[in-house]
């Protein structure tokens, strides 16, 4: 459940959101040619050999960061819930 966001924060949050989607791997032109098929399936092959790396560093910083925070229970719940499945992404596809 997402946090409720109070008028003075509304802003923020909004611009947030605006740099997340300016900058969303979906714009990228790598991906929107690999749609229309115009690259060689090696580039998609090259792009998850370097997307796994990407996701075992990720893995094991976020482990990091949590453990980090034993102290703070909220922090460790937004980390967890920020990180788990989102309802609203898993209905949209």
């Amino acid at each position: 459940m997402a946090p409720t966001v109070n008028s003075r924060t509304s802003g923020i949050v909004d611009d947030i959101h605006a740099i997340r989607e300016h900058w969303h791997t979906k714009n990228h032109p790598f991906f929107g040619a690999l749609a229309e098929g115009k690259l060689p399936l090696r580039a998609m092959g090259v792009y998850m050999a370097l997307h796994w790396q990407f996701v075992q560093r990720a893995l094991a910083s976020f482990g990091v960061l949590y453990a980090r925070t034993f102290a703070y229970d909220d922090v460790r719940k937004a980390l967890v819930e920020r990180a788990s499945p989102s309802t609203r992404y898993a209905r949209s596809s």
